[in-house]
């Protein structure tokens, strides 16, 4: 029994307290394509296209990435942030370019594959970056180590601009009035892509074992001019 599971005096489990986060750095993003993003990738092609069409795609993927790589048109990144989102969004734009142009498929067909790769991969994103927080945990913390563990949280969502951030006892909220990616697909002439990455947050809360509900009525990558986030707390 770990010294965090240690039954109180009265017989209750001592809580856990909650993580203090820190930005993402540029190896660890790294380190998550290596080992999550790549491999599950991989699987999802082979899948959904077969062994050979799948290596035809990684072939196309490659060259395309050396040769003919369109997010050459988006800007030089100039903070950690934009480095991190142009990163992350790379590989799907030359991933829907290998099956479209490479494979032959149309956008149509391309699409539900695509979709299948970037919510397998973001979910693990999530997963491995936003730490699981229990409901008790959360309600029995204090409003400065919920604000805490949202500052820090913030931080870690290096493709969006956040405001008005708040803490209760079942939620944390807050506005994003500004989304790298949505920037990132509309200079590309992508913005159907756009809308998969909002796709990975409502996969995350629904997998197996999440203590997390998703309230969002509005997205700036379906057309509004914010994000509205309620994450709360199941019961």
């Amino acid at each position: 029994m770990s010294a965090d599971s240690i039954p109180t005096a009265t017989g209750a489990a001592a809580r856990h307290p909650l993580p203090i986060l820190t930005p993402i750095g540029k190896l660890q993003m790294i380190g998550f394509e290596m080992a999550e993003s790549t491999p599950v990738s991989l699987v999802k092609l082979r899948e959904r296209l077969g062994t050979w069409r799948a290596l035809r795609v990684i072939g196309s993927l490659v060259w395309r990435s050396v040769l003919r790589d369109p997010t050459r048109k988006l800007p030089s990144p100039k903070t950690n942030d934009e480095w991190l989102t142009f990163r992350q969004l790379r590989p799907v734009i030359l991933l829907e370019d290998a099956m479209v142009l490479g494979l032959g498929l149309s956008r149509e067909e391309a699409y539900p594959i695509l979709r299948d790769v970037v919510l397998a991969s973001g979910t693990r994103f999530l997963a491995a970056f936003m730490p699981a927080i229990s409901s008790t945990d959360w309600r029995a913390s204090s409003t400065a180590e919920r604000d805490a563990f949202a500052a820090g949280l913030i931080t870690r969502l290096f493709n969006a601009r956040i405001a008005r951030v708040a803490t209760s006892n079942d939620a944390l909220t807050f506005d994003v009035g500004q989304c790298r990616f949505a920037d990132a697909v509309r200079i590309l002439d992508r913005k159907h892509l756009g809308p998969l990455f909002c796709e990975v947050d409502a996969a995350f809360v629904e997998r197996e074992g999440s203590t997390l509900t998703l309230k969002r009525a509005n997205t700036i990558a379906n057309g509004a001019r914010e994000c509205d986030f309620r994450w709360e707390m199941k019961q």
